[in-house]
């Protein structure tokens, strides 16, 4: 119970599913100036961390567009 705790539940796969990396969708890559503001932002608050490498998965970016024009950033899962 304290490693669910401490690590989260773990699926008891049977076995390991191949990585994946999902395109990001046509939104985020018309609006990619700003996703990159969007993620330099989260990075600086601590909300997000930037990795020296790949994740095991890597979910698709979409920018959502309100009828004020604000946009807001939206990570698929």
């Amino acid at each position: 119970m304290l490693d669910t705790i401490e690590k989260g539940y773990i699926i008891p796969f049977m076995k390991q599913p191949p990585p994946m990396k999902f395109r990001n969708n046509k939104s985020a890559l018309k609006n990619s100036l700003f996703v990159n503001e969007a993620i330099t932002e989260l990075i600086s608050n601590g909300c997000i961390l930037e990795v020296p490498f790949q994740p095991f998965v890597v979910n698709p970016l979409s920018v959502a567009t309100q009828k004020t024009g604000k946009k807001r950033l939206i990570l698929d899962f």
